[in-house]
């Protein structure tokens, strides 16, 4: 008989979970039963606190690697002022289970966490939670790349990595393939003798501003300023995060919105440098 066997489904998740998240995070109090607030109607079957400022809920499915709540609530996570990460345990079978893997590959682009328990009561996590006013989904980051070259994708893609990681470094590593593109218009501006090629090999604020005041850019004018705009403000982002939990649910919330934009400005810029007869395109690997 195994352990699964000898005490109840949920109780058996628990139990392995609990050991799971103490030895993982090094929790001091993990809240069984416990609401966090009123305004969000949901009493997670665990809740802790991790890097000081992340409330991470757990709630256990005995039948399904999505269950229905996590659905249910994630608007009023969305709209609660600290920031919230969630996983999902469940058995291991159900997670091997084919029909549930839609559903799975959800979770996951959802920014939930997974750990599923085996019968000998030993949890595994499958993927990590992360707060999630930092997710954006595969739609929106899908949709936003279209219009790229390949090579900016790829460059994109890194970066993306790096931000589901850490938010604020990932804007950091787009902003730098933003200011690649930048150069590589001011070195094709330069060629053309629009500008002095001394701007196109300095700073890139330099180089946009000498762009800006060519005539031969000026219906570039607009895509110009928004991205001298956007390295300006994100170039040199802190990497430090916030105690204050209010606080920290808006730098994820700002760090989704400046990666968004971030390609946005890149999808403007190489339209407008190809509208001009620049190649819009980074630099040669």
């Amino acid at each position: 008989m195994t352990a699964a066997e000898l005490i109840s489904g949920a109780e058996f998740l628990r139990n392995a979970a609990q050991k799971f998240f103490k030895d993982r995070y090094q929790v001091p109090t993990i809240y069984v039963g416990s609401e966090l607030h009123r305004d969000l109607g949901w009493t997670p079957s665990l809740r802790f606190v991790v890097q000081g400022y992340i409330h991470v809920f757990v709630e256990f499915s005995e039948d399904s690697p999505y269950p229905r709540i996590l659905r249910m609530r994630l608007p009023d996570v969305l709209h609660f002022p600290e920031p919230i990460a969630v996983y999902v345990v469940c058995p291991e079978q159900v997670a091997l289970n084919a029909a549930n893997q839609k559903s799975i590959a959800d979770l996951e682009n959802h920014g939930f966490g997974l750990v599923t328990v085996d019968q000998a009561g030993v949890a595994w996590r499958r993927f990590a939670a992360v707060p999630l006013s930092q997710v954006i989904s595969n739609a929106d980051y899908k949709s936003e790349l279209q219009g790229l070259t390949p090579r900016q994708k790829e460059r994109i893609a890194q970066a993306y990595e790096d931000y589901k990681n850490k938010p604020a470094i990932g804007v950091t590593s787009l902003t730098e393939v933003v200011e690649g593109l930048a150069l590589q218009a001011a070195k094709e501006a330069a060629k053309k003798q629009w500008i002095e090629a001394a701007l196109a090999r300095g700073n890139v604020a330099d180089a946009l501003d000498a762009m800006f005041q060519c005539n031969s850019c000026r219906n570039a004018r607009g895509a110009i300023g928004g991205v001298r705009g956007y390295i300006a403000d994100h170039r040199n982002l802190s990497h430090h995060w916030p105690k204050n939990k209010k606080r920290a649910k808006q730098r994820y919330t700002e760090c989704r919105l400046a990666f968004v934009e971030g390609i946005r400005q890149m999808r403007n810029f190489r339209t407008a440098m190809r509208n001009i007869g620049l190649s819009g395109n980074l630099p040669a690997a």
